[in-house]
């Protein structure tokens, strides 16, 4: 049997497998996504901003994150937590922009700072990345395109989460603007988004 491996069933003895009588190794195994793992490693973040107030129906720039790290981060989930609306609503229907690596802007130009917060709070991880709130009026300049989502009303969805999956690499960044209901004099918004750091063996 010279250059063959050969499996031998140990069934009730320590540290050995047991093989049936299909040759089928039997073992038990952990199994975790690649956000569970990153996570547990320290390689996980929130991001969001403090509470912004609206006072006008304007499209506003909230949110911008420019990924700073060598390997690449990625978006794992977006959410928009706002009060009810205060107002004469009139219909409509709240819009959240989407922007593809913005460049400039005036809620890059201000730049108030948001410090991004590990997800393992045993963690002193650190993630490397511009990351900025907007206020009234802050709006994004050059960017390489914008995806429109329309909300349901203040009135029944105070909160709005997406699970998704965007790449950044390094220099890339995302942006996030709101656009309030018709007849909105004010609202309160929490807007932020969720990313691990993607593992070098992984990209």
């Amino acid at each position: 049997m010279s250059g063959q491996t050969v499996i031998v069933g140990g069934v009730g003895e320590p540290n050995r497998a047991k093989v049936g009588s299909n040759f089928g190794l039997a073992t038990n195994s952990i199994t975790e996504t690649i956000v569970e793992s990153v996570t547990i490693a320290g390689g996980g973040f929130n991001v969001a901003t403090s509470p912004v107030t609206l006072t006008n129906t304007a499209e506003s720039a909230l949110f911008y994150i420019k990924n700073n790290e060598k390997l690449p981060i990625l978006v794992t989930s977006v959410f928009i937590n706002t009060n009810k609306s205060v107002g004469t609503l009139t219909g409509g229907q709240p819009v959240v922009c989407i922007y593809r690596n913005p460049k400039s802007g005036s809620i890059i130009s201000s730049a108030k700072e948001i410090v991004p917060t590990n997800s393992n709070f045993g963690s002193f991880e650190s993630l490397a990345a511009d990351a900025y709130e907007g206020a009234q009026g802050d709006a994004f300049g050059d960017n390489q395109g914008i995806i429109s989502v329309p909300l349901p009303s203040r009135a029944v969805m105070p909160l709005a989460q997406f699970d998704t999956q965007v790449v950044l690499p390094n220099g890339a960044s995302y942006g996030i603007s709101y656009h309030p209901e018709a007849g909105s004099t004010s609202v309160d918004m929490i807007v932020g988004l969720t990313v691990i750091k993607l593992p070098e063996d992984f990209v």
